[in-house]
C-alpha cells in the first residue's frame, strides 16, 4: 500500500472494531489487530525514536485518521466506536483509504491547528493556539507519536515543554484552558 506507514492499519483497525461489537477499549482493538494481521515479534519488538512501541503508535495513528474521517466517534475517552459511517464501512479499498488520508491531511493543512513540535520549541517558544496544540515529538517529524497513545512517555515530554515555557506564556496558556 503505497502512502503514510500507518495507513495499513486503518481497514484492520475498522475490521477488529466490528468483530468487538462496534467499540472497544484501545488495548483490545490493538491486540485484535495484531492477531488478525499475524504481527510477528520483530514488528511488535521495533520501537520509535521516543522509545515507544511503533507498531502501537501506528494503529493509533490510523485510529486518529478514522477519527478525522468520521468512522470512528471519539466523544468518551478511553473507547473507541464506530459511527454509523463506520458501522456501514465494511472493508475499505486501498483508493478509499487513500482518499481518506488526503482528505484528512488538507483539512488539518486547511484549518491551522497548531500543533507543535516539541523539537522545535526555541528558548523563547511561542504560546500554542490551543491546549491541544502541545503535542509530544520526536527527532523525526514522521515519527511523531499518535494522538491518544497509551505510551506514558507523553507525560515526560509535556511536562518538559510546559516547563520550557517562559512564566508569561505558562500564563496565557493556562488563561486558555480556562
Amino acid at each position: 500500500m503505497t502512502g503514510p506507514e500507518f495507513s495499513r492499519w486503518i481497514d484492520p483497525v475498522l475490521r477488529a472494531l466490528s468483530e468487538l461489537g462496534g467499540s472497544a477499549r484501545p488495548r483490545e482493538v490493538v491486540e485484535r489487530v495484531a492477531r488478525n494481521e499475524r504481527v510477528g515479534a520483530d514488528l511488535l519488538d521495533q520501537t520509535n525514536p521516543a522509545g515507544g512501541q511503533r507498531f502501537l503508535n501506528q494503529v493509533h495513528w490510523a485510529r486518529f485518521y478514522l477519527a478525522e474521517g468520521g468512522l470512528i466517534d471519539r466523544s468518551r475517552h478511553g473507547v473507541w466506536k464506530l459511527t454509523e459511517a463506520g458501522l456501514q464501512a465494511g472493508q475499505l479499498s486501498e483508493a478509499a483509504i487513500t482518499e481518506l488520508v488526503d482528505r484528512v491531511q488538507a483539512s488539518s493543512r486547511s484549518s491551522d491547528t497548531g500543533i507543535i513540535s516539541i523539537s522545535n520549541v526555541s528558548k523563547q517558544p511561542t504560546v500554542p493556539s490551543s491546549p491541544q496544540a502541545v503535542v509530544e515529538s520526536v527527532t523525526e517529524e514522521s515519527d511523531v507519536l499518535a494522538p491518544d497513545t497509551e505510551d506514558s512517555d507523553y507525560r515526560s515530554k509535556l511536562l518538559k515543554t510546559l516547563q520550557a515555557l517562559p512564566p508569561g506564556g505558562f500564563e496565557r496558556l493556562c488563561q486558555r484552558v480556562l
